[in-house]
């Protein structure tokens, strides 16, 4: 049985509920505005996503810092940006979230500080930049990017925001491993601030075929892995989705010039 059903707004967010992965996209010209609606035919078999905006925090700047030898397991010691992220670091090592991992880590694939990416630059030109591992993003310690501009993206949160370290003791045996930042902060005018200017994809996360919003009049794209390579380029978009079903789980970035860059999961 095929049903029409109608997004639910959620304060920045569209919730779909549906209870199958076909998807019937029909859309008709408004004489008017010559804008493209879309209709979505869904067939009913129990799954829900969530497209949420992604959010910029530009409020005030604070300052976090961890002295040599502090107990990086007290809470004072941690900052607790989200409940999903809170950066510390042990007297030796790197920097690591303490919330999902329990010390700093190095292994391909499971790098620290887990559900963070990074990028040199900052939020005022956030389209530009290409987020990666923190050890990539700066290319080696981050001893070396002291006074360097960063954006960390807060994975799990869709936030990004902007972050300067300002200092980075020895890490080595034997170190102390202190180390101090400052970030901005979400403030009163962060939320919801989208950041991709109109690019839409549904579903996310996605299994086969990437659905593109019609109304932004987008043609070329790519498609990013994690560390800024190129896997896709698609230079005419005809058919209104883009096929990533050959594509490995993971996160991916799609960008598309003039609407900005948004995130998806493959499953």
């Amino acid at each position: 049985m095929r049903q029409n059903m109608h997004p639910t707004l959620l304060k920045g967010c569209i919730q779909i509920n549906y209870l199958s992965h076909n998807l019937l996209v029909r859309s008709k010209q408004n004489q008017n505005n010559m804008k493209t609606t879309v209709t979505v035919f869904i067939l009913i078999m129990a799954l829900s996503f969530t497209l949420s905006a992604q959010t910029i925090w530009n409020g005030p700047t604070t300052t976090f810092s961890k002295a040599d030898g502090a107990d990086w397991t007290l809470e004072a010691n941690q900052d607790r940006l989200t409940d999903n992220v809170w950066l510390t670091r042990a007297n030796s090592k790197g920097l690591f979230n303490i919330a999902q991992e329990t010390s700093a880590s190095k292994v391909t694939g499971a790098e620290s500080p887990a559900g963070t990416l990074w990028a040199e630059g900052t939020t005022s030109n956030i389209d530009g930049l290409t987020f990666n591992t923190l050890e990539n993003a700066i290319g080696g310690s981050v001893k070396n990017a002291v006074g360097r501009d960063l954006v960390l993206f807060l994975v799990d949160d869709n936030i990004y925001l902007d972050l300067k370290f300002t200092s980075w003791s020895s890490g080595k045996a034997g170190g102390q491993g202190g180390f101090s930042y400052e970030r901005s902060t979400a403030g009163s005018t962060s939320v919801n601030a989208t950041l991709n200017k109109g690019l839409s994809v549904y579903p996310n996360p996605v299994s086969d075929r990437l659905f593109i919003d019609l109304d932004a009049g987008i043609n070329a794209m790519q498609i990013k892995s994690l560390d800024g390579k190129t896997i896709k380029e698609i230079n005419v978009l005809t058919e209104g989705y883009i096929d990533v079903s050959d594509l490995s789980s993971g996160i991916y970035f799609i960008t598309a010039k003039g609407f900005g860059t948004t995130r998806f999961v493959k499953k």
